[in-house]
């Protein structure tokens, strides 16, 4: 119903419209009406009962100030109009126009730049005039499109609306408290520079340029001063500039960039002291090899190598191996990172100790003299990574860590005995793919690994891969009384793997496997028909079987709450019968009237 009846005082003419439907529509409220109730009933009390109601409205919709009669147009009219609509602006009496106003203008500075004009020096501010800059810089740089973006503008560019924009800012803003304000906005530095008059341009100027970018502080103003400014914040760099080319010559731009950065090392380091010094190395610990030698000191090497996240600084052992002092080769353990040649007399036990507990990724186990590796260190080492195999001992290494080595890392066998691998073919008949690939015979019968193999009694088992014929290529190798070396007792292609496929392919090729018999009592015991049965013990009156294999035990079992439980350690069996039967509770220390004490 309200909107019907703001439209019937749109539209009806004038003479139409009565005192009730003014203030119904009024009681309506809706902001429009102001621009077409007749001013017979349109009074300063009206407006602002409309306005009111509409204070905490969120409608983009406006009214045009034009349509009120002058006299009513108080300040708080004023600026809500303004507010709704900034167009408004042309006919808020001279008087009124406002801060808040002028504020609002500033929100969308370029779109509203043609009623700058409008207000007096009075209303500015150095504040409103930052507020101008930063809106207008803001929609310049934002409309350069999708494929240009912000590294396609210029100063030229993004400068020439802010210039613009000044040129309506009353001549007493623009002083130095501006000026040096338009450093905290989002201007590129360079543009801030740009539009900064030379004679506000003083050294304090410039220790602020030289804080947030140092390539626009004129030589004329460099000095320690802007040096330690510019160092605290990161804005120079003491790598030397990229000389790097396609034909291996250096461009015209590549030398003159060069030799710039030349005269600005040799000007900061005219000027430098020890605090300076400092500072660099807590800001760009990499520059400590650029420092000048009275100021390259073990103390400040410690404090650039410690530096957290900061690349190593790897200095030359041979023209700098007096600051390699203990502290110092302590720090590079400590980083774990690239190390300098390390002076062959630190090398003690107590400097091997220091390194095993901090440089736990054994860089420096390179350096470290043969004679003091031991079977621990060399175990520790090999553990974390196997490249270091190199510089082993080899008589430290484990043969298992060998047989490992040699498996999995095609790049470190070169560095395993032959010997030790021709002692793996003789002992087992198998070839060196085995290497490293011993299993127990369930893991083995279960996991199926190939070039992986088990040990039987005196026999070998082995798995490889059968190619295109078959799935896999199960071999028995075992040494006979005419053999040094282990000899193939039968090689068999095999595609089915059912429960005792491997037990089955022993019996049906093994000239000497006899299928043993085992009683009805202990049959619950035996893992299938091909295993014999033997007692080897007994614990808490319960007997505990081995099930054998070639001569070989290769799993045990006993009754353990009416169940039959297996394991392939025996040990571990006889830990379980232990838990199961020694579970007890301790009630204390019974004390009779007599003074007795008997244990319970």
């Amino acid at each position: 119903m309200g909107k019907r009846i703001y439209e019937a005082v749109a539209n009806l003419p004038e003479e139409l419209i009565t005192p009730e439907i003014a203030a119904a529509a009024i009681e309506e409220g809706n902001i429009q009406l102001l621009d077409c109730l007749p001013h017979k009933y349109l009074t300063g009390e009206v407006v602002v009962s409309v306005i009111e109601k509409n204070s905490n409205s969120y409608s983009y919709y406006g009214f045009k100030l034009s349509s009120l009669p002058e006299e009513i147009r108080t300040k708080e009219i004023c600026e809500f109009a303004v507010q709704k609509d900034i167009s408004n602006i042309i006919n808020v009496p001279v008087e009124f126009r406002s801060k808040t106003m002028l504020k609002a203008m500033l929100s969308r500075t370029k779109q509203n730049l043609k009623y700058l004009h409008l207000f007096a020096p009075e209303v500015w501010s150095v504040e409103l005039a930052i507020e101008g800059v930063k809106s207008i810089y803001s929609e310049t740089v934002s409309n350069y499109g999708r494929r240009g973006g912000y590294h396609s503008s210029s100063t030229k560019t993004d400068i020439k609306p802010v210039q613009i924009f000044l040129s309506y800012v009353p001549i007493k803003i623009k002083a130095k408290e501006f000026f040096s304000k338009l450093a905290t906005t989002n201007l590129k530095q360079e543009d801030v520079v740009f539009i900064t008059p030379d004679k506000y341009k003083a050294k304090t100027y410039y220790l602020n340029v030289a804080a947030k970018d140092f390539s626009l502080v004129p030589k004329q103003f460099y000095d320690y001063d802007v040096f330690m400014a510019a160092i605290e914040n990161q804005k120079i760099s003491f790598h030397e500039p990229s000389s790097y080319s396609y034909n291996g010559i250096q461009t015209a731009e590549q030398k003159a960039e060069k030799e710039k950065h030349q005269e600005l090392m040799a000007a900061i380091f005219s000027v430098i002291d020890d605090a300076m010094a400092d500072k660099i190395i807590e800001v760009v610990p990499y520059a400590f090899k650029k420092l000048p030698d009275v100021f390259q000191t073990p103390q400040r090497l410690i404090a650039a190598i410690s530096k957290p996240n900061s690349e190593v600084v790897v200095i030359d052992s041979d023209t700098l191996s007096h600051l390699l002092t203990k502290e110092v080769c302590e720090a590079y353990i400590k980083k774990n990172s690239n190390l300098p040649a390390l002076p062959h007399t630190i090398w003690t036990p107590d400097f091997v100790e220091y390194c095993m507990k901090y440089g736990t990724n054994f860089r420096w186990f390179k350096q470290l003299p043969k004679e003091l590796q031991t079977r621990e260190i060399v175990h520790n080492v090999l553990e974390y990574s196997a490249q270091y195999v190199e510089y082993v001992r080899i008589e430290l290494i484990s043969l298992e860590k060998a047989y490992e080595i040699y498996r999995n890392h095609n790049y470190c066998r070169q560095y395993i005995p032959a010997m030790l691998i021709k002692d793996f073919e003789d002992e087992t008949g198998l070839n060196s793919d085995f290497v490293g690939g011993e299993l127990s015979y369930t893991k083995f019968r279960e996991q199926r690994k190939m070039n992986t193999y088990c040990k039987v009694g005196n026999s070998f088992l082995s798995i490889s891969d059968g190619g295109y014929r078959a799935s896999a290529v199960i071999t028995m190798t075992r040494r006979t009384p005419q053999s040094f070396r282990p000899v193939v007792i039968f090689s068999k292609s095999i595609d089915t793997f059912h429960t005792t496929w491997l037990e089955k392919v022993i019996a049906d090729y093994d000239a000497s496997f006899v299928k043993p018999t085992v009683s009805k009592a202990l049959k619950p015991y035996q893992i299938n028909g091909y295993f014999a049965i033997k007692k080897v013990g007994s614990e808490y009156g319960i007997d505990i079987y081995a099930n054998v294999l070639l001569g070989e035990q290769i799993s045990f079992a006993t009754l353990i709450g009416g169940e039959v439980v297996r394991n392939e350690s025996l040990d571990k069996l006889k830990e379980e019968l232990k838990e199961f039967h020694t579970e007890s509770i301790d009630f204390g220390t019974l004390v009779l009237p007599t003074g007795l004490q008997v244990a319970i």
